[in-house]
């Protein structure tokens, strides 16, 4: 007997954590608790004018913040908060800047103290802004997701609990892969039997307006996975 997985139906239901949004910055944490906050273009900017800029913590009790500059067109050599110049040095990495600060902790506090961030190039020119109106709310709850709140490691409530009393990152679950099907042959799908499975899972062309291709798996002796492309935005293909 064959058996037929189409993937929307092969999971169940995704539990997400929540992502709250204050005012430009939104944050939210993965099942280990590893927490990531991101500055956010103003509502009324100019995209050209602004950057987006991520402070990401893992949940070990000795886990350091680490904020990075995103999606600069420049290389940005200085950093500015409300026009004053910051003791800091950009790393460039594939994923941005990274934002080495002289003093971490009075970096943080300027994050909470300060209206917006600039990004100048080595010309002195601006690259780009960033704006923390919301950073100090994503960081509290950030520490608080992460129970650091009233602990020497709080971004923004600091207190007298000492990384100790941090509890240590949830264990993660392990996913154990069955053995594969030793190079056995996807089910053959017609395109009559794609079409078919696009209207059961609500995926038609017409009513995602493609991009029109599937990959088809075989995940076991006689059963195959069916990834449908349904929709895209930009060049993100959601299956």
């Amino acid at each position: 007997m064959m058996t037929l997985i189409l993937a929307a139906a092969a999971v169940t239901a995704p539990d997400p954590g929540e992502v709250r949004t204050f005012s430009d910055w939104t944050v939210g944490c993965d099942n280990g608790l590893a927490c990531e906050a991101i500055a956010l273009l103003p509502e009324t900017a100019e995209w050209s004018e602004w950057v987006t800029m991520s402070l990401r913590r893992g949940a070990a009790p000795g886990d350091a913040a680490v904020a990075t500059l995103q999606n600069i067109d420049a290389d940005p050599v200085a950093l500015l908060a409300d026009g004053r110049p910051l003791d800091v040095r950009l790393e460039e990495h594939v994923d941005g800047h990274t934002i080495i600060a002289s003093d971490p902790e009075a970096f943080i506090a300027t994050l909470q103290q300060a209206q917006m961030l600039e990004a100048r190039g080595a010309d002195g020119a601006t690259v780009g802004r960033i704006s923390l109106a919301g950073a100090t709310a994503a960081m509290l709850y950030l520490d608080d997701r992460q129970h650091r709140v009233g602990t020497v490691t709080a971004l923004v409530r600091p207190g007298s609990g000492p990384v100790s009393s941090v509890p240590p990152a949830p264990a993660l679950p392990v996913v154990t892969l069955s053995p594969g099907p030793g190079g056995e042959a996807p089910i053959a799908l017609s395109d009559a039997r794609i079409e078919a499975l696009r209207r059961e899972a609500g995926c038609t062309i017409e009513e995602v307006g493609g991009p029109d291709h599937h990959d088809a798996v075989a995940i076991a002796s006689g059963t195959t996975l069916v990834l449908l492309a349904c929709g895209s935005g930009a060049y993100n293909v959601t299956s």
